[in-house]
């Protein structure tokens, strides 16, 4: 590589990222609360601004919150979306 004078790295995983101190001095592992599973991490912002830095409003919606909503685009009526549910399919 180096007579190509061609770039090589390690391949990380999601543990290398998280103990590398290289990653945690940039602060690109933010440290998150959820109501379902209570404090967790996740990628931070990609960039932060000085004027406009952003924020993670929420981690993510919970499981299901948007199931509805999504099968009534797709047509799905609210008696299908019943049985869907009584069966433990959405």
């Amino acid at each position: 590589f180096e007579e190509a004078q061609a770039a090589i790295a390690p391949i990380y995983d999601v543990r290398d990222i998280f103990a590398d101190p290289q990653y945690a001095a940039l602060g690109t592992v933010a440290s998150v609360d959820d109501d379902e599973l209570g404090g967790i991490k996740m990628q931070n912002q990609l960039f932060r601004m000085s004027e406009t830095p952003g924020r993670i409003r929420w981690p993510g919606r919970p499981h299901g919150h948007d199931t509805a909503a999504v099968l009534a685009e797709v047509g799905v009526d609210d008696g299908s979306l019943a049985e869907l549910r009584a069966r433990g399919v959405a």
